[in-house]
């Protein structure tokens, strides 16, 4: 029965440090965003706030959900992929990329899903120029052994 208190008061170190390891995360994490904050708020106000933290963090999250919900049900198919994922040029340029969602699922290890010349792709670009300089080994890229086609428009996409 005396065992009992004692294992007690070891867990809850346990739970004392793991909540300090979190807080200590949460500081690192939080403190560049909390100084942005109070540089902006002190350089222009509300509105700089509004536009330069939450503004911006927002438009950011909406894109990044719009890549895994928006490119499964519109946009053209280049690849017949066993998914509904599709190419979306308005995801795309809102995430810097990454709509080019049915090329990511045909490749899904190439760093480059902008496959043709008119898909913008900016991460690979950055992939690219950290390559160039050392700092990115082993980018793997989509080889493709045909000639890129027309995308297909979406509304012929029924029977793919």
């Amino acid at each position: 029965m005396r065992a009992a208190p004692f294992a007690l008061l070891r867990n809850t170190r346990k739970t004392e440090r793991g909540a300090s390891q979190f807080l200590s995360r949460l500081v690192v994490r939080a403190a560049p965003f909390a100084l942005l904050s109070i540089l902006l708020l002190a350089l222009g106000g509300l509105p700089f706030l509004l536009w330069g933290v939450f503004f911006r963090v927002t438009v950011g999250l909406h894109a990044t959900w719009m890549v895994n919900s928006l490119t499964h049900f519109w946009g053209s198919r280049r690849f017949a992929t066993r998914d509904a994922s599709r190419n979306n040029w308005f995801v795309a340029m809102l995430s810097f990329g990454e709509g080019w969602h049915n090329n990511h699922h045909a490749n899904p290890t190439s760093a480059r899903h902008g496959l043709a010349w008119y898909e913008i792709d900016m991460h690979w670009w950055e992939i690219r120029l950290l390559q160039i300089i050392g700092l990115a080994t082993s980018v793997r890229r989509a080889s493709l052994p045909f000639k890129l086609q027309p995308p297909v428009t979406a509304s012929t996409n029924a029977e793919v």
